[in-house]
């Protein structure tokens, strides 16, 4: 499964079956879409392992600049 199907049943999911709020589910989408875009939609979750994820949350850590 790529990222981009992955995000898209996963949202699903909490919109349908768990019961959250407006807010939390602009929040989920958004940091989804954050994962997307680093890793690229297309890219095969089976293809991200654990250093793939470890540059990704330096990626979220890293100070913003102007």
């Amino acid at each position: 499964m790529i990222i981009s199907e992955a995000c898209q049943k996963f949202l699903g999911h909490c919109r349908g079956a768990v019961s959250l709020s407006d807010h939390t589910l602009r929040a989920y989408t958004s940091d989804l879409r954050d994962v997307e875009t680093y890793f690229g939609p297309r890219k095969r979750l089976k293809a991200i392992d654990k250093e793939g994820l470890r540059q990704y949350i330096r990626y979220l850590s890293a100070p913003i600049e102007y």
